[in-house]
């Protein structure tokens, strides 16, 4: 017949030791470089999409400026139709 290892009771309860190789908090890390970097990236990709923002900023705020005197113009009645003069 075959042999027939038993294990204790101990042993069953025993959880496996993880490893202490690589922790997260064992590598090292820059964070004054990472900022650095992140800043510049930021920074070149406005740089770079300033023809768009800067336009569509500026659509932006004219609509929360023009807003209430469409909403007056709205109430006195006067609806699309000027626009056709």
């Amino acid at each position: 017949m075959a042999d027939h290892t038993t294990t204790t009771a101990p042993e069953q309860r025993r959880t496996r030791q993880r490893s202490t190789a690589l922790r997260p908090r064992d590598v090292p890390t820059r964070p004054f470089v990472n900022v650095l970097v992140g800043l510049g990236v930021s920074i070149a990709l406005l740089y770079w999409a300033k023809a768009v923002v800067i336009p569509v900023a500026l659509a932006v705020r004219m609509t929360f400026l023009l807003t209430p005197m469409v909403n007056a113009l709205w109430r006195w009645g006067l609806g699309r139709t000027p626009h056709r003069a």
